[in-house]
C-alpha cells in the first residue's frame, strides 16, 4: 500500500493504467472535492473509492460484520448517489456478503452479478488495501477496468474478462431496430408470430449477404438499388428458394430456416426495411451479441398483444436463467445435452456463446420441439450465432449447415411431438424407452392440462401410451417422466427442469412419486410470479438426477429466488433486486 503525500489518502494501485483504490478514513465528499475528485460538496464520509485520475468510477460502503449489509446498502442511496452524480457503480461490503450495484437513473441502482468467464466471483473484501487479499484484488482491477472501459452490464450480470466484443444493435442502432419492427409489425397485421419469423429471416438474409454466401444479384446491396423495382418479387420467388434450396437446405420431412413472410405487395416498405438492415453494419465480420436476438424474440413473441402470447403452453426463457442453469450444471465439452421442449433454441445455443464457445461443427446440444415455426426460429437463431464462422477459411460451411439442420428437430407424431419421440426395448417387447438420451437436460417444459386427453389418445393410436400410464396430471407430468428416461443412461445424467410449482403440491398427483422412483432431486429453486413474461403461473428450478445402483443420501439444495434484476411486468426494466448472482455462488 503506498500514501500520497500532497493528499494524504491511503491508495492501492489495482493495474497499471493508474487505476487506484483509495481508503477515505475521516476523509468527507467536501474535502475529496477540494482535493480534486469529481464529487460533490458533503460532509458525509465514503469508506473506499476506485478511481482513475480523481475520476471516482466506484463508490464502497465497508461494514465489518455481515449482519450490517442493508445498512450499508441504504447508506450507499443515502450518502453516495447524490454526491457522485457521474459514478455508476457501487460496492456495498459487509463481513463476507458483497454486492455490487449499477446506476439506473439519478436515484436508483439495480443489484447485479459479477463474473469472470461466466462464472461468479467476488470483487471486494476485507484486507483488498492492504493487499493481503490477492484473489479478491485482482477481480477488482477487473472489474475497475470494464468500467473504466464504460463497459455495462447485461442482462444484470457484468464479466469482468470479457472476450472480443460482441456487435448489439440494439445498442448501436437501437432507433433502426425500432423502426425496422414497426415497419414489419404494420405489415403483418400486428401478428407478432409472423413479425418475429419475418425479422429473423430478414436479417439472416442481410448475414449470409454479408457472408458472401449469396450471388451478387441476390444480395442485399442489389435489392437496396433505387432503380430496382421488383425487389420484392425477387426476393419472395427467386431468393428465398434458392436459400432454402441451395444456401441452408435441409433433411427430408424437417422445416429450414425460413417460412412464413409478411410481404405481399408493399415494395417500397419492404425496401426501406432492406435499407434499415443496411444501416446495422456488416454482421459476418463480427459475433452478433446473444442477448440481441433473446431481446427481439422476448419483444415480438412476448409482446402484451394478443397474437404475441405464446400458445400450447410455451414460455420464453429469460436468458439470465438460462445462464445460471448452465453454470450450475457445469457441462464440458462433448457432453450430450438435450432440450426436449427447446422452443427458439435459448438453451441448446448457450454452448455457442462465451465462456463456453464450444466446436460448432462437433456441438453435441439438441433440441427437439412439435411446433414448426419454432424450429425455423431455433435453426435461423443458430446461423445467425455462426455468421462469423462461415468467414472463417478454416471451417467448411458445409459442416456448418449440417450441424444446424440437425441440431434442431421437429417431432410431429400424430400430435404428440417429444412425448412420441419413443424406441421400443427390444428385450422386453413392450417396454420404451427415449429416443434422445442425454448427459444433461435443460428444460422449460410446457404447463397446461386442459388438451392433455386428446394427447394422451394420439398416444394410444400410436402404441406408446403405456409409457405414460399413471404418471399424472398434465403435459408436464409426461414431459418429466420422458426426461426421467432420458437421462437414465447418461453420465452424469442430470436434469434442470423449470416446473409449475402445482406439480410439486398437487397431492392426487403421481408424478412426484414417479421423480422419487427414478431419481434423486439434488435441489430445488423458486422463482417468482410472472418470471416469464406470458404468464404468471408460480414455477421452480427442479434438479434430478438418475437413481445408481447404490443409493444416494444427501442434502437437497432449496434457494428462494424472489427478484430476477428486471421487472416482471410487460416492460421487463432493470430493478434493484437480483437474487440469481446470490443463488449461483450458493
Amino acid at each position: 500500500m503506498s500514501e500520497s503525500i500532497s493528499q494524504g489518502i491511503p491508495f492501492l494501485n489495482l493495474n497499471e493504467v493508474g487505476l487506484k483504490l483509495y481508503k477515505c478514513n475521516d476523509i468527507s465528499f467536501t474535502n475529496l472535492q477540494r482535493y480534486g475528485f469529481n464529487c460533490q460538496r458533503s460532509s458525509k464520509k465514503p469508506d473506499q473509492l476506485v478511481a482513475h485520475e480523481k475520476n471516482i468510477l466506484i463508490g464502497i460502503e465497508d461494514k465489518s460484520t455481515s449482519r450490517e449489509l442493508n445498512i450499508a446498502i441504504k447508506q450507499i442511496k443515502d450518502n453516495y448517489l447524490d454526491v457522485l452524480p457521474d459514478t455508476k457503480y457501487f460496492i456495498a461490503r459487509a463481513g463476507e456478503r458483497v454486492k455490487v450495484f449499477y446506476r439506473i437513473a439519478s436515484n436508483q441502482i439495480i443489484e447485479i452479478g459479477t463474473t469472470l468467464k461466466g462464472k461468479e466471483v467476488v470483487c471486494f473484501g476485507p484486507r483488498v488495501i492492504t493487499g493481503e487479499n490477492e484473489e479478491v484484488q485482482i477481480n477488482l482491477s477487473k472489474l475497475a477496468k470494464q468500467i473504466f472501459a464504460e463497459k455495462a452490464p447485461v442482462n444484470s450480470s457484468l464479466e469482468i474478462e470479457p472476450p472480443k466484443e460482441y456487435y448489439n444493435p440494439l445498442t448501436v442502432k437501437q432507433s433502426t431496430i425500432y423502426n425496422l419492427w414497426q415497419k414489419i409489425f404494420v405489415s403483418t397485421g400486428e401478428n407478432a408470430h409472423i413479425c418475429l419469423a419475418t425479422f429473423v429471416e430478414l436479417l439472416l438474409y442481410k448475414g449470409i449477404s454479408d457472408a458472401k454466401l449469396l450471388p451478387r444479384d441476390y444480395s442485399i446491396e442489389s435489392l437496396v438499388d433505387p432503380s430496382k423495382t421488383n425487389s420484392l418479387d425477387v426476393y419472395k420467388n427467386v431468393i428465398r428458394n434458392y436459400i432454402r434450396t441451395r444456401v441452408f437446405p435441409t433433411t427430408v420431412n424437417q422445416p429450414g430456416v425460413i417460412n412464413c413472410f409478411a410481404f405481399e405487395e408493399q415494395e417500397t416498405v419492404f425496401k426501406t426495411v432492406l435499407s434499415d438492415l443496411q444501416n446495422l453494419g456488416n454482421l459476418a465480420n463480427r459475433q452478433i451479441d446473444p442477448d440481441f436476438k433473446r431481446r427481439i424474440i422476448e419483444a415480438f413473441l412476448g409482446s402484451a398483444h394478443s397474437e404475441g402470447t405464446i400458445k400450447s403452453g410455451k414460455h420464453l426463457t429469460p436468458r439470465i436463467i438460462i445462464q445460471a442453469i448452465w453454470e450450475m450444471a457445469e457441462p464440458v465439452e462433448g457432453k450430450k445435452i438435450v432440450d426436449p421442449a427447446c422452443g427458439v433454441g435459448g438453451f441448446v445455443l448457450e454452448g455457442l456463446n462465451y465462456p463456453y464457445e464450444f466446436n460448432p461443427v462437433n456441438y453435441n446440444c439438441f433440441g427437439i420441439d412439435r411446433d414448426e415455426q419454432m424450429i425455423i426460429t431455433a435453426k435461423a437463431n443458430m446461423a445467425l450465432h455462426l455468421l462469423d464462422k462461415f468467414v472463417d477459411p478454416s471451417i467448411n460451411n458445409s459442416d456448418l449447415i449440417s450441424k444446424i439442420n440437425s441440431t434442431f428437430y421437429q417431432a410431429r407424431n400424430n400430435g404428440t411431438g417429444t412425448l412420441g419421440e419413443l424406441n421400443k426395448i427390444p428385450a422386453t417387447g413392450s417396454e420404451f424407452t427415449a429416443r434422445y438420451n442425454a448427459d444433461y437436460v435443460f428444460a422449460n417444459i410446457p404447463f397446461y392440462i386442459n388438451g392433455v386427453t386428446q394427447i394422451d389418445q394420439s398416444l394410444n393410436d400410436i402404441g406408446l401410451s403405456s409409457f405414460f400410464k399413471s404418471c399424472g396430471l398434465g403435459v408436464e407430468s409426461r414431459f418429466i417422466k420422458y426426461i426421467l428416461s432420458q437421462i437414465k443412461n447418461g453420465d452424469p445424467g442430470i436434469a434442470y427442469v423449470i416446473v409449475t410449482d402445482g406439480i410439486l403440491y398437487r397431492h392426487k398427483d403421481r408424478i412426484r412419486e414417479v421423480i422419487k422412483e427414478n431419481s434423486n432431486v439434488l435441489g430445488l429453486i423458486s422463482l417468482p410470479v410472472g418470471c416469464f413474461q406470458n404468464n404468471n403461473w408460480k414455477t421452480s428450478i427442479i434438479i434430478f438426477k438418475k437413481k445408481g445402483v447404490e443409493p444416494e443420501y444427501s442434502p437437497v439444495f432449496l434457494y428462494n429466488v424472489e427478484n430476477i434484476g428486471i421487472s416482471l411486468d410487460s416492460y421487463r426494466t432493470p430493478i434493484e433486486g437480483n437474487d440469481i448472482p446470490s443463488m449461483k455462488k450458493a
